[in-house]
């Protein structure tokens, strides 16, 4: 498809309703960092994680309704994000909020940009690696060579149905909602889905970063202020365990009982300034190119490109046995 048959409305890949909570409130105002050319710039957020056409099919018209299916998602979570946002709670929740919520996070995981980037990146690497074996990758059985607007097609056309796959995943865990200290806000980027597993070292070879795995925590940041995670229940399990020791508990356990309140959706957990840093770092590790704040401080975002230049952009899934080379 030419640029010329998109459609001319710029169509978020991270709604409004989600970046508003990172932007001043006059103005909805935020700043940006460029991880490909680290330029700060400031710009209303109608303007920011968007493209012309973003998900047009055929003609260059949303004739495939997904642009509508979202706007009503967007609708019915909405309401129950920003209600967040104010009481900094998740007891209020009813279940049917919560479902809102969790598709509502299952969708922005596959929406992105990065997302697209991604999967068409895995499918060129398996043609390149079944032409290194002699093989041409249109003949080989149950595999196609995807051209950039078919990955693009896929990647619309596949988002309903992945993200329904990922709602009860996200329906298991256990949520808890984490605050800044004072002085200090969270960022999110351009992919703000991220998902990290400490707890469960893995076999070696199966990846142990999914919705389903045990030990995994998801996280979305829904304002400066707030970090919405949904936490493998194996975690609020071992803090219960803690919490459950007969023996005098140190400091470090003591906090179980922090985490524990958190679990219970009654409260926040503050986290200490080098967590809020820690949570930033993955929204700029997991961004496919922006990551917006309230303010225009950077700097741990370009201390971390200048040790890893290749968070310039998103990161990307690698074969087993085929390494990718320098450059790619």
């Amino acid at each position: 498809m030419s640029g010329s048959s998109k459609s001319s409305t710029d169509q978020h890949y991270v709604p409004q309703l989600l970046l508003r909570g990172f932007a001043t409130v006059k103005r909805k105002q935020v700043y940006a960092f460029d991880k490909q050319t680290e330029r700060v710039f400031r710009s209303s957020v109608r303007n920011l994680a968007c493209e012309r056409g973003f998900y047009d099919l055929g003609d260059g018209e949303d004739k495939s309704g997904h642009d509508q299916w979202l706007g009503q998602l967007e609708e019915q979570a909405g309401p129950v994000m920003q209600s967040i946002r104010n009481r900094r709670t998740l007891d209020h929740l009813e279940l049917g909020e919560r479902q809102w919520v969790a598709g509502f996070i299952a969708v922005q995981h596959v929406r992105t940009l990065r997302h697209r980037l991604v999967w068409g990146d895995v499918n060129k690497q398996m043609a390149d690696a079944l032409r290194e074996m002699g093989a041409e990758p249109n003949k080989v059985k149950n595999f196609r060579e995807l051209t950039e607007e078919e990955v693009r097609e896929n990647a619309i056309e596949d988002m309903a149905p992945l993200a329904l796959g990922l709602v009860p995943h996200l329906l298991d865990k256990a949520w808890i909602l984490f605050s800044t200290p004072p002085g200090m806000s969270f960022w999110i980027g351009d992919h703000p889905v991220v998902l990290v597993n400490d707890t469960n070292p893995g076999d070696g070879i199966q990846s142990t970063i999914g919705f389903g795995v045990r030990g995994i925590e998801i996280y979305l940041p829904v304002s400066s202020a707030l970090t919405l995670g949904c936490l493998c229940p194996t975690i609020r399990a071992m803090f219960a365990a803690g919490r459950e020791l007969s023996i005098p508990r140190p400091p470090g356990l003591r906090r179980a009982e922090d985490f524990l309140e958190a679990f219970t959706g009654r409260t926040t957990l503050q986290l200490e300034a080098e967590n809020v840093t820690y949570h930033n770092s993955m929204q700029v590790a997991a961004a496919e190119r922006f990551v917006f704040s309230l303010h225009d401080d950077f700097s741990m975002a370009r201390e971390m490109l200048g040790s890893h230049p290749h968070l310039k952009s998103g990161p990307r899934i690698e074969l087993v046995g085929r390494p990718r080379q320098k450059g790619a």
